[in-house]
C-alpha cells in the first residue's frame, strides 16, 4: 500500500508541474500570454493605417475686408450747393460730376480771363506785324535802329502779357472746375455727407467713392511664420457672411517692420471681387495664408498622440497587441499632427480607445480604414 500511494503522489506532482510550467492561454480571448502584456481581455479599439500625405502648411488669421481704394471727395471751393445728382450706391466713372457749387462768380471770372487772353493774342499779332514792317523799313534806311529795336521790345512785351493772361485764365478755369465735385476714380459712392442747398467750405468731405473690383484685407502675421510669407503667396479667404464661401486671394505686400504694440507683421492681402460684387467692405474674413507645401509626411490624428514624461507616443498595433511606441512630431495641422520619426508606411495605430490601454495590451480592431 505504501508503494502505491507513493506512485500516485508522484504522478499528481508531475501533472501539476506540467500544467503550471507550460504555455497559458487567456480563457476569454484565446491568445497566448506574453510577459508584460495585459491578457485579461482584448480591448476593442479603432485604428487606422499610417500613410504619407501631402501637407499644406498655413497660418490662419482673421481680418476685415476693405475696398482696394477708398477716396474721400473733398471740396476745393466754398459756396452753396445747387445740384447734388449722385447718391449712395451710384456707380461712377473717374471725372463724373457728383455735385455742383454755385458757379456764377467763378463763371464770370473765367469769361473775363478768356477775353483777356483773346485781347493779348491780338496785341501780340499787331506787334509782330509792326516788327516785320519795321524790319523792311530798316533795310531801306527809312527808320532808325532805335525805332526797329523798339518794335522788337514791343513783341516781347506782348508775349509776356499773353503769358500772364494765360496764367490768369488757368486760375480762373481751375476756380470754375472746383465748383464741380468729381469722382477721382471708377467705383461706387459709399458715403454721402452733403445735401442740396447746404453750404460747402474748402476742405469739407462731400462723398466717399470706393473701388470694389478688388478688395483688400490687412492681417497681422506672427513672427514665427512671417519668414515664409512672400508677396504673391496664395491665401484662401472664407467669408462667413456669404455662407462660408471660400475665395482665392494673394499676398500683395509684406511690411518689413512689425507692429510695436503686437509684434505681428502687417500683411496686405488682395482679393478679386465676384462679377456681381457680392464681397462687401466690412465683412469679416478668415484667411488661410499658405506658407508652402512641406512634401510627403506621415500625418496622424492629434488625439492618437499620447504624452508621457515629456515624450510623445502612439499605440502601434502588431500581432494583435497595441504597444506604446515613441514618435517625434513636427507640426500640427488643425486636428492632425505630422510625425517625423517613429512610424513607417503601413503601420497601424490606435485612434480611439487609448484611455483603456496599458503599455502593451491585446486589442481587437473594430475599424481599420
Amino acid at each position: 500500500m505504501k508503494y502505491k500511494d507513493t506512485v500516485n503522489f508522484a504522478a499528481l506532482t508531475l501533472c501539476f508541474c506540467v500544467i503550471s510550467c507550460g504555455p497559458q492561454e487567456d480563457a476569454n480571448s484565446g491568445v497566448t500570454a506574453d510577459p508584460g502584456v495585459d491578457t485579461i481581455r482584448a480591448v476593442p479599439v479603432r485604428a487606422r493605417v499610417v500613410r504619407q500625405e501631402h501637407v499644406e502648411e498655413a497660418v490662419e488669421v482673421t481680418g476685415v475686408i476693405a475696398p482696394h481704394r477708398a477716396v474721400d471727395v473733398v471740396a476745393e471751393a466754398g459756396g452753396r450747393l445747387i445740384r447734388v445728382p449722385a447718391g449712395v450706391g451710384h456707380r461712377v466713372a473717374a471725372g463724373d460730376t457728383l455735385a455742383v457749387i454755385d458757379d456764377r462768380v467763378a463763371a464770370s471770372r473765367l469769361e473775363h480771363a478768356e477775353a483777356q487772353v483773346l485781347s493779348a493774342r491780338n496785341q501780340l499779332k499787331i506787334a509782330q506785324l509792326n516788327f516785320e514792317s519795321d524790319g523792311q523799313l530798316l533795310d531801306s534806311g527809312d527808320i532808325s535802329r532805335l525805332a526797329f529795336e523798339t518794335s522788337r521790345f514791343a513783341v516781347k512785351s506782348a508775349e509776356a502779357e499773353l503769358k500772364s493772361n494765360q496764367a490768369e485764365l488757368s486760375r480762373a478755369r481751375k476756380g470754375f472746375e472746383d465748383t464741380r465735385l468729381t469722382s477721382p476714380i471708377d467705383g461706387w459712392v459709399s458715403r454721402k455727407y452733403i445735401e442740396r442747398g447746404a453750404m460747402m467750405s474748402v476742405g469739407k468731405a462731400a462723398y466717399r467713392v470706393v473701388d470694389l473690383t478688388t478688395m483688400k484685407i490687412n492681417l497681422g502675421i506672427p513672427q514665427a511664420a512671417i519668414g515664409r510669407v512672400t508677396p504673391g503667396g496664395s491665401v484662401r479667404v472664407t467669408v462667413d457672411a456669404l455662407g462660408g464661401r471660400t475665395f482665392d486671394g494673394y499676398v500683395r505686400y509684406v511690411s518689413p517692420q512689425a507692429e510695436e504694440a503686437t509684434g505681428a507683421f502687417p500683411v496686405e492681402v488682395h482679393l478679386p471681387n465676384t462679377p456681381g460684387m457680392t464681397i462687401r467692405a466690412g465683412m469679416t474674413a478668415r484667411c488661410r495664408v499658405i506658407l508652402g507645401g512641406s512634401g510627403l509626411q506621415f500625418v496622424v490624428p492629434g488625439n492618437a498622440v499620447v504624452a508621457r514624461d515629456g515624450k510623445e507616443y502612439v499605440y502601434q498595433i502588431r500581432d494583435g497587441i497595441a504597444r506604446l511606441t515613441e514618435v517625434k512630431t513636427r507640426e500640427t495641422f488643425g486636428a492632425h499632427v505630422a510625425v517625423e520619426a517613429g512610424l513607417e508606411e503601413g503601420d497601424s495605430i490606435v485612434v480611439e480607445g487609448m484611455n483603456r490601454l496599458g503599455a502593451a495590451t491585446h486589442v481587437t480592431v473594430r475599424d481599420l480604414p
